[in-house]
């Protein structure tokens, strides 16, 4: 038996207290490590759940507000060099293989040049590259499926099927006038609402350009900016002779 200070003997009972309270002590504080480390897996993986569900729901919209998500890819979608080469051009199937090629690569200016020049000069030349530029995810979003081609006089005319940029199958047309040995376009269908969107869009933000709704100004002139085509082809008819404007009127 060990003495204590005081010559009294200590206390066997309160040297296994102070053990038994060290070792519970040391017990507890593991627990409490091992339940802490529990605790911080468990939020990890919460929150590794909850970010990869964040992931895949930004992924699905994403995918949902492309407008092209259900079109073909990139590649199927553009014209090749080598269709175009292996077209005929008979009834202007090859240029106008070649001017929606061009338009799917965004080049305006070499685009404008496919246009008849009184045509290009009725729209004017910025408008026209405007309301192309309009539709270049449709120009992108597919190739035109040739329908028929066929030629009456110095009129090609080719009606086509194509897919807008919500992969909307549009029936459309075009027009050719041979011109020095060349088919230049003299009317093309998808034209009008590109060019009225263009028109209204610039008329828009020059007049009220934080306004909530269109101006009536702004409709008025994109209206009248869509009837440009009509307009030129109009006027062509009656600038012929009597027997060719007959003549014209029927092809139309």
């Amino acid at each position: 038996m060990r003495l204590s200070a005081t010559g009294r003997p200590r206390s066997a009972s309160r040297r296994g207290s102070s053990a038994g309270e060290r070792v519970a002590r040391r017990t507890t504080r593991g627990l409490a490590g091992v339940v802490v480390g529990i605790a911080v897996l468990v939020l990890a993986t919460l929150a590794l759940g909850c970010g990869d569900s964040a992931q895949k729901r930004e992924a699905q919209a994403l995918e949902n507000a492309s407008i092209l998500s259900a079109t073909a890819p990139l590649d199927r979608r553009l014209i090749k060099e080598s269709e175009i080469a292996a077209t005929p051009d008979s009834a202007a199937q090859q240029t106008f293989l070649r001017l929606w090629s061009t338009l799917q690569f965004g080049a305006w200016d070499q685009a404008e040049q496919f246009f008849q020049p009184g045509l290009r000069s009725t729209i004017g030349a910025a408008v026209l590259a405007q309301a192309l530029e309009q539709y270049i995810l449709l120009w992108q979003a597919t190739k035109p499926r040739i329908v028929t081609a066929e030629v009456k006089g110095a009129t090609a005319t080719i009606a086509f099927l194509a897919r807008d940029e919500k992969d909307t199958v549009v029936p459309a047309s075009i027009s050719f006038q041979r011109s020095n040995g060349a088919w230049l376009v003299s009317y093309f269908s998808m034209l009008d609402g590109a060019l009225q969107r263009a028109v209204q869009l610039r008329v828009q933000s020059q007049l009220e350009p934080l306004g909530t709704k269109p101006s009536a100004e702004a409709v008025r002139q994109g209206n009248a900016a869509a009837a440009l085509q009509s307009t030129y082809l109009e006027r062509q008819v009656h600038s012929k002779p009597a027997g060719e404007a007959g003549g014209a009127g029927r092809r139309r």
